[in-house]
């Protein structure tokens, strides 16, 4: 008999932005993301990246199905980072001890799709991984 012992979901959240939003923020331009949103090495990685501005658009797209996903609680936008490379799907999410330890997850994974109807468009599920050692 084949068993799989996936891991258990304690949320599920899901965003889709328009990548074009992004390009003010990418390398040679003068203005920078928002640094309530973006930590600086995301923003560094972001703009070193293949595509900055699809890196840019993940990350954000990433941190607003975060909120979805922990049900519209509140956070620090910068305690959770997505370093997204546009040859990949599925990345992991760096989330802060602290916001772990108040939502008992163990961490997120991300899956990072173009929209097959607009490649200007990308869509981001987040999956919360539910913390067992409670």
């Amino acid at each position: 008999m084949w068993t799989f012992n996936a891991p258990k979901v304690s949320g599920c959240g899901i965003d889709s932005e328009r990548i074009d939003r992004f390009l003010k923020w990418t390398q040679g331009s003068k203005e920078n993301p928002p640094d309530f949103v973006f930590s600086k090495e995301e923003i560094t990685h972001c703009r070193n990246s293949k595509d900055p501005a699809f890196s840019l658009c993940a990350s954000f797209c990433a941190k607003e199905a975060f909120y979805k996903a922990t049900g519209g609680k509140s956070f620090d936008f910068k305690g959770c980072e997505l370093f997204a490379n546009p040859d990949e799907k599925w990345f992991e999410l760096k989330i802060s001890k602290k916001i772990i330890e108040e939502n008992n997850f163990s961490g997120g994974r991300v899956l990072i799709e173009r929209n097959p109807l607009d490649s200007n468009e990308i869509i981001v599920i987040l999956y919360l991984l539910q913390n067992d050692e409670r």
